[in-house]
């Protein structure tokens, strides 16, 4: 396969992966989140300590990669649709601590099945000769785009105290500087 056919190739699978899988519902649909929306609950989700420590509305902004005036935007509108709630650190009023409330736990749960179902969906219309040409395929190209530590922080999908010792992101950063990526 030449390098256009290879270019074009892995543009229409990220775009078959973002319709078929991760694009968020029609914006009519009651409920409906944004992407960035999305990625705020989920890294919320991932972020609540098995201790019950919460996550800051600067850490969701440095996750995210938007300023604090975005993220304070942001928290207000999923504040509204009472997927969050807010409270300020008793020992520090100037930090704002963050948790899902049962509506955004649900939708965020429900989101994740919701995107595995397609993803099943997909792979059982593969032979297992071709799912396992297809992993094998997809872990080498990750192990040989994935070598650089920063590269792997920047993409690094900050899954926090669920962090999985067996994600590929985990895995490849072991390789390059043998230790085990923390996100906490």
């Amino acid at each position: 396969m030449d390098l256009k056919t290879v270019n074009l190739t892995l543009k229409l699978l990220v775009r078959a992966l973002d319709e078929l899988i991760y694009k968020p519902k029609a914006k009519e649909e009651e409920g409906c989140l944004s992407c960035v929306q999305e990625a705020c609950l989920r890294y919320i989700y991932y972020h609540i300590s098995p201790k019950q420590q919460k996550p800051l509305g600067k850490e969701v902004a440095d996750a995210l990669k938007i300023s604090n005036a975005a993220v304070t935007k942001l928290l207000d509108r999923l504040e509204k649709k009472a997927y969050i709630s807010r409270e300020f650190n008793p020992t520090d009023r100037r930090q704002v601590l963050l948790s899902l409330t049962a509506a955004g736990l649900e939708v965020i749960q429900a989101k994740e099945s919701e995107q595995e179902e397609r993803i099943k969906e997909i792979l059982d219309r593969l032979s297992a000769e071709d799912k396992d040409r297809f992993f094998q395929g997809i872990n080498s190209f990750m192990e040989a785009a994935l070598v650089d530590r920063e590269v792997i922080d920047r993409i690094c999908l900050r899954c926090g105290w669920a962090h999985r010792l067996d994600c590929p992101g985990n895995q490849l950063y072991q390789l390059l500087t043998g230790e085990e990526k923390t996100n906490v």
